[in-house]
């Protein structure tokens, strides 16, 4: 069977899997191509600084949230400029505005670094509780994700290597 979008667009309309047939609605090729091509779901900037932070050491984490607490809350509370020239103006307004962001972020981003580790650490216990119920029952039960995780924790250990 050749695939939907490879026909012409004369030959739609189509029905697609969990549509009812004959419905009103009807989808071309490309609305066909668009429902079947799997989209990244979009992620707000926090959700990858998160991601981020997840994929590091917890410790990682922990050091990132006092290291940035400490230097945005020295630039949040740092004096105020003023502009002696008019041409000076920019400049003083730009560090103006970041130092209000810098005033929010010094809670905000160390608190989700601390999130992040936390997540880390979280997944370091789950990789450490896979591979100590895989070494103790054999893996004759255990699904592929979960021996590759297991692997991944015995190499990292140092107990097994690649030959």
């Amino acid at each position: 069977m050749l695939s939907p979008w490879r026909l012409l667009p004369e030959q739609a309309p189509y029905v697609l899997p969990g549509m009812v047939s004959g419905s009103t609605g009807s989808l071309t090729c490309s609305d066909f191509k668009e429902e079947l091509v799997a989209r990244k779901k979009k992620t707000s900037p926090a959700e990858d600084f998160l991601t981020l932070i997840a994929m590091l050491p917890w410790w990682v984490g922990v050091a990132l949230a006092i290291a940035l607490y400490f230097g945005l809350h020295a630039f949040a509370t740092s004096p105020l400029e003023t502009a002696s020239r008019p041409d000076q103006m920019g400049g003083v307004l730009l560090k103006s505005i970041a130092r209000q962001f810098a005033q929010f972020g010094q809670f905000l981003i160390p608190f989700l670094c601390l999130v992040g580790a936390a997540a880390s650490a979280w997944r370091r216990h789950q990789r450490k509780k896979l591979a100590a119920n895989v070494s103790a029952s054999g893996a004759a039960d255990v699904n592929e994700l979960a021996t590759d995780r297991a692997i991944g924790q015995f190499m990292g250990r140092g107990q097994m290597a690649l030959t």
